[in-house]
């Protein structure tokens, strides 16, 4: 299990803001993607869990699966930024279902996002 950078994560305030209201979105079961094409070399991106998912170890180890199937993805290298929300429903799976449905919504997200065109860079 690696580092994951700051060059891989979203941290201004400014930049979920305009992620959330001018970037495109993709839902799916169990997340929802807001995303939109950048400058930056690299894929950044940013994961919400709310309470209403499950108390704080349970959201932390959605957080912690979902950045250690970014990591050893091939996306990271595209120029998207993307904000992954988790639905509420994942805390109705056993942990090995919900480690392989994560990871398939997660393959169909940047799937989507490889084929999808859009036209704003912002920086």
């Amino acid at each position: 299990m690696g580092l994951f950078s700051k060059n891989y994560r979203i941290q201004k305030n400014n930049d979920f803001k305009q992620l959330r209201f001018k970037g495109k979105k993709i839902s799916n079961r169990y997340l929802y993607a807001y995303y939109r094409e950048t400058d930056f070399t690299n894929t950044r991106i940013a994961i919400s869990v709310s309470r209403r998912v499950g108390n704080a170890v349970f959201r932390n180890k959605i957080k912690r699966i979902i950045r250690e199937l970014f990591r050893n993805s091939k996306y990271k290298e595209t120029n998207n930024d993307v904000l992954l929300i988790i639905d509420p429903l994942v805390n109705k799976l056993p942990y090995n279902l919900l480690k392989l449905e994560l990871l398939k919504q997660f393959k169909n997200v940047f799937s989507l996002l490889n084929s999808c065109d859009t036209s704003k860079k912002i920086k």
